[in-house]
C-alpha cells in the first residue's frame, strides 16, 4: 500500500504541475533545478535574483543574463526535478485543507496537542528532497490519515487548482499578517518599529523558489530568504500554501526584525524568534502548532525545548519578561558590537532571579494550604473546603496559578526502581564550570546541576543503576587529573524530604514574615534538649514505610515521568499521551503511591520566596532528625540525608527576599559555633548550569523490561576522555 500511496500522491501533484501555466512559481522551480547544471557567475546570479524578486518571468528577461540557462530548463530531467519541488506547493495546500478540516474535532486540550504534534511531524514532507524521502515520512502515519490526504489531493487536482492562481492572494494575506505581527511585537517588547534598523515600511514579501536556497538539518531560519539590498523577504512556495504553518513563519520573521544585531553570533538565538512567534500567535491555533512545527528538519532544536526554556523564565518573571530582555540587550548593544552566549544567558537568568512581590488573598491562601497538604486534591474537594462553587474554584486556581506560577510534581524513591541517587558537591576551578557541566550532562543518568555560591560552586545529582557507583569516582578522577576541580564531596542519598508550610504567610502584610528568632529557639531546643521532635520525626518516617516488594515496568516509568512534569495531570490525558487507557494509568499510579515509590508535592516559583540557600551539614543522626523537624516549619525546603564523604544533611531552603542572612545567622549560631556539626557549608543557589539545559528526569529510553537499566559506563567515561583530549591544554 505504501508504494501505491507514493505513486498516487506523485501522480496527482505532478498533474498539478503539468496543468499549471508558466508563472513565477513554476518558472523558478525550473530554474532551481537548472542552475545546478548551468554555470552561473556571481553577477549573473544577482541579476537573476533581481528579476525574480521583481516578479519578472518572461524568458526574454533571463536570456539576456544567461542564454544557456533557458535551454537547460527544457531538459527532461530538469523538468522532473522541478516537478517535485513544485508539487510540494500542492502538498502544502492539501495539508492546510487537512488541518482545517480535522483540528475542530479536538476539543480536549491534550488530544489537540497530540494532533498538532503529529501534523507537525507530517509537515516534514515539505522539507524533503525526493519522492522517496517524502514517501518514507508519509509511510510512518496511519492509513486513515494517508487516505484522507490522498482524497483531498485528488479533489484539488480535479478542481484545476494551481499555485499560480493563488500566489498573490497568499502573499496579500502574508503581508497583512506581517504588519499585524510587527504591531504585536511592539507591545511585547516595548520597542517602536521606527527605532529598529532592520525594519522598513516598504518591506516587500514575495514567493518563488530561490535557486540557491539550500535547506538542511542546520538551517537556522528555514523557509525564508532575505534580500536586504532589495528590502525583500521571500517565503519559499513550499510553505506559503499551508496557512497555519505560514503564520508561524511570518510571525518568526516579524520577531526576527526586532532582534538586536548584537545577538547575531549566538548560534541558537533563533530560539528567541521562535518563542516570540508563539507569543505573537498566543490566541491563535497557529501558535500552538508553531511550538511543534518550528523545527522544520533542524536537528539541534529538536533535542532541546527552546519554547519551554523561555516560557519557564517568563512564567517566573511575568508578562514584562520580553520587555526586560529586549530592553537590556538594546542598552548593552549600544556599547558592544556583539553579546556572547554566556552574557546573553546572564541577562535571562538575572531577570528570572529578580525578586517579585506577590500578594495572596485569604481564599487563595486557603487553596494553597489545602494543595500543600494534598497536591492532588480534586476541584470538587477544594470547592467544598473553601465553600465556593466548583466553577468559581476552578477560576480562582487558574488566576492563582498565573499569579504564583504553581508547579505540581512528585518525589520519586529511585531506590525502588533499581537506582541509587548520589549528590556530588564540587569546587570547580573558576571559569571551568560550563565545561564541567557539559561533560556531566553527556551522561544520561545526570539529572540535576546547580550553580552555587560558597565553599563549593557546583552541585550535581546522579541517579545510577545499582552496582555502577564506582564510575562516578572515575569521572571525578578524570576531572582532577586535568585540574578542573579543586575539591569535592561525593555522597549517596539515604532518604529525601520535601515540605511546604504557609504558617508564616501574613495576609495583612501581604507577604512572608518568618520569625527567625522564634525558629532559632526551636532549632536550639531540638538540638540540645532532644525533646518531642523524636515523635514528630518518627511519625513522618512511619508514613513512608513500605512492606511489599515492588514490580514495575517501562510503562510505570513513563507514567512517573508524566507525573514529574505535572502531578495533577488527569489519568485520561496521561493515557492519551502514552496510548493506554486512563483507567490503566489510574491503577498503576495508585500502586506507585501505595508502594511509596512516588509522593505528590507542590511548590511555586513566584510566591515571594526569591532567595535559595543550599546547605551541607556533616553531623550525627540525631542532629539530622532535629533539623528535618525544624525545617518543616519553614515555607519551602527540600533535602536529602546522605552518607559518604559527607554524613548528614544536604538541603535547599527557600527564603523571603532579604532573609537569607538571618537564616545563615541562626545556622551559624546553633550549628557552626556550637560545634554540633563536624562541617557546615552555607551557600546561595545560583542557577541551572550548562547551555540551555533544562531540568530532566531519568533516561527512560535506556530501560528494558527484560534487561533493566542499560548503563554504558565505559562509553560515558571514554566520551569524557575524548572531549578533554580535544581541548587545548591552555584552556584546561
Amino acid at each position: 500500500m505504501k508504494t501505491s500511496t507514493k505513486y498516487s500522491l506523485q501522480n496527482v501533484t505532478e498533474n498539478v504541475f503539468r496543468e499549471s501555466p508558466l508563472g513565477l512559481v513554476k518558472f523558478s522551480a525550473l530554474m532551481k533545478s537548472a542552475v545546478i547544471k548551468s554555470p552561473i557567475d556571481e553577477g549573473q546570479k544577482n541579476g537573476l535574483l533581481f528579476n525574480l524578486c521583481r516578479g519578472f518571468n518572461d524568458p526574454k528577461d533571463y536570456r539576456k543574463i544567461s542564454p544557456s540557462l533557458l535551454s537547460t530548463m527544457t531538459r527532461k530531467e530538469i523538468i522532473t526535478n522541478a516537478s517535485f519541488n513544485f508539487s510540494k506547493c500542492a502538498i502544502a495546500k492539501v495539508m492546510s485543507t487537512f488541518f482545517e478540516k480535522n483540528v475542530p474535532k479536538f476539543k480536549n486540550l491534550a488530544a489537540r496537542r497530540k494532533f498538532l504534534f503529529n501534523i507537525a511531524n507530517l509537515s516534514e514532507i515539505l522539507h524533503k528532497k525526493s519522492w522517496q524521502d517524502l514517501q518514507t515520512t508519509l509511510g510512518r502515519f496511519e492509513q486513515e490519515v494517508i487516505d484522507d490526504i490522498l482524497n483531498i489531493a485528488d479533489s484539488l487536482s480535479k478542481s484545476k487548482w494551481t499555485p499560480e492562481t493563488e500566489v498573490q492572494k497568499k502573499l496579500n494575506e502574508s503581508h497583512n499578517e506581517y504588519f499585524e505581527y510587527i504591531k504585536t511585537m511592539e507591545e511585547l517588547t516595548g520597542i517602536n518599529r521606527e527605532s529598529i534598523d532592520r525594519f522598513s515600511e516598504d518591506y516587500e514579501l514575495v514567493s518563488f523558489f530561490d535557486p540557491w536556497y539550500i535547506e538542511n538539518e542546520k538551517t537556522r531560519y528555514w523557509g525564508t530568504v532575505h534580500y536586504p539590498i532589495l528590502n525583500v523577504l521571500n517565503i519559499q512556495p513550499s510553505y506559503l500554501y499551508f496557512d497555519t504553518l505560514r503564520k508561524g513563519l511570518v510571525a518568526r520573521e516579524a520577531a526576527r526584525i526586532f532582534q538586536h544585531r548584537a545577538l547575531d553570533k549566538i548560534d541558537w538565538i533563533y530560539e528567541q524568534s521562535d518563542y516570540c512567534a508563539c507569543r505573537i500567535l498566543k490566541d491563535d491555533i497557529a501558535g500552538d502548532f508553531w511550538a511543534f512545527a518550528r523545527h522544520g528538519i533542524r536537528q539541534e532544536s529538536k533535542t532541546f525545548d527552546g519554547i519551554g526554556y523561555y516560557a519557564r523564565r517568563e512564567s517566573i518573571v511575568g508578562k514584562e519578561f520580553l520587555k526586560g530582555v529586549f530592553s537590556r540587550v538594546k542598552s548593552i548593544g549600544k556599547s558592544r558590537a556583539y553579546i556572547n552566549e554566556e552574557e546573553y544567558q546572564t541577562i535571562l537568568d538575572t531577570l528570572a532571579l529578580k525578586p517579585r512581590s506577590v500578594s495572596i488573598k485569604d481564599v487563595e491562601l486557603k487553596i494553597l494550604n489545602i494543595l500543600a497538604k494534598n497536591p492532588k486534591a480534586s476541584l470538587t474537594f477544594l470547592s467544598q473546603k473553601i465553600g465556593l462553587t466548583t466553577p468559581t474554584t476552578g477560576r480562582l486556581i487558574e488566576e492563582l496559578n498565573l499569579k504564583t506560577n504553581l508547579w505540581f510534581s512528585i518525589l520519586v524513591d529511585v531506590n525502588r526502581i533499581g537506582l541509587s541517587s548520589h549528590f556530588l558537591l564540587l569546587k570547580v576551578i573558576p571559569g571551568k564550570e560550563k565545561l564541567v557541566a557539559d561533560l556531566f550532562w553527556e551522561i544520561p543518568y545526570c539529572t540535576k546541576i546547580h550553580k552555587i555560591f560558597g565553599p563549593m560552586n557546583m552541585c550535581v545529582q546522579f541517579d545510577v543503576p545499582f552496582g555502577t557507583e564506582d564510575y562516578l569516582q572515575q569521572y571525578l578522577n578524570q576531572l582532577r587529573r586535568r585540574y578542573l576541580i579543586e575539591n569535592y564531596a561525593l555522597c549517596k542519598v539515604k532518604d529525601q524530604h520535601y515540605n511546604m508550610n504557609l504558617r508564616y504567610y501574613d495576609l495583612e502584610k501581604g507577604g512572608w514574615d518568618v520569625r527567625w528568632d522564634e525558629w532559632g529557639l526551636w532549632v536550639k531546643e531540638f538540638l540540645f534538649e532532644k525533646g518531642w521532635y523524636y515523635i514528630l520525626y518518627d511519625n513522618v518516617k512511619r508514613k513512608k514505610e513500605v512492606k511489599s516488594k515492588l514490580k514495575f515496568d517501562k510503562l510505570d516509568l513513563k507514567i512517573i515521568n508524566e507525573l514529574v512534569l505535572n502531578s495533577r495531570s488527569s489519568y485520561t490525558n496521561i493515557g492519551r499521551t502514552l496510548d493506554v487507557t486512563g483507567v490503566y494509568v489510574s491503577q498503576k499510579t495508585r500502586n506507585l503511591l501505595n508502594q511509596g515509590v512516588i509522593e505528590p508535592i507542590m511548590g511555586s516559583y513566584r510566591i515571594g520566596l526569591d532567595e535559595v540557600a543550599f546547605i551541607a551539614i556533616d553531623c550525627d543522626e540525631d542532629t539530622v532528625k532535629a533539623l528535618i523537624v525544624a525545617l518543616d516549619e519553614l515555607p519551602i525546603w527540600q533535602g536529602v540525608t546522605v552518607t559518604g564523604n559527607l554524613e548528614g544533611l544536604i538541603a535547599m531552603i527557600f527564603t523571603p527576599t532579604g532573609d537569607i542572612g538571618q537564616l545563615f545567622h541562626i545556622l551559624d549560631s546553633h550549628i557552626v559555633q556550637t560545634g554540633v556539626a563536624k562541617k557546615c557549608w552555607l551557600h546561595m543557589v545560583g542557577k541551572w548550569v550548562s547551555r540551555r539545559r533544562m531540568l530532566r528526569w531519568l533516561p527512560i529510553e535506556l530501560y528494558s523490561d527484560r534487561k533493566g537499566w542499560i548503563f554504558e559506563g565505559e562509553q560515558y567515561l571514554e566520551s569524557i576522555k575524548k572531549q578533554l583530549d580535544k581541548i587545548s591544554p591552555r584552556f584546561l
